[in-house]
């Protein structure tokens, strides 16, 4: 009797492209940022008129920054500026590739807390 394959989703299939794959994690990465800045915004109850008269720039820009993965353009001092607009610190970190699955946890689990 002939057992069947699971069936994979669509982006299990397009995760076995090394490519795809590579692209993915590079965009949540990004993605994972925007989702703390969005956090941060949340708690520091400010509107983005009021983020923005703290950068000094419109309601637009910020708009923008949030938008569709426009914050992973950013230059490093500008984050740098949204994360104390928000109250927080950005802290820029290199991990060796050898010890990220083992050290990577352990900082997104003390970034949840």
């Amino acid at each position: 009797m002939k057992t069947k394959k699971p069936v994979k989703s669509l982006v299990e299939r397009e995760m076995e492209n090394p490519t795809f794959r590579k692209h993915f994690h590079d965009e949540m990465d990004a993605l994972k940022l925007e989702v703390q800045f969005f956090h941060a915004l949340q708690r520091s109850h400010l509107s983005y008129a009021e983020i923005a008269d703290v950068l000094s720039t419109n309601k637009g820009n910020i708009s923008r920054d949030l938008k569709g993965g426009r914050l992973r353009l950013a230059t490093l001092p500008r984050i740098e500026r949204w994360a104390n607009a928000v109250g927080m610190r950005f802290v820029p970190l290199l991990i060796s590739k050898k010890e990220a699955h083992r050290i990577l946890p352990k900082l997104q689990k003390l970034v949840a807390a």
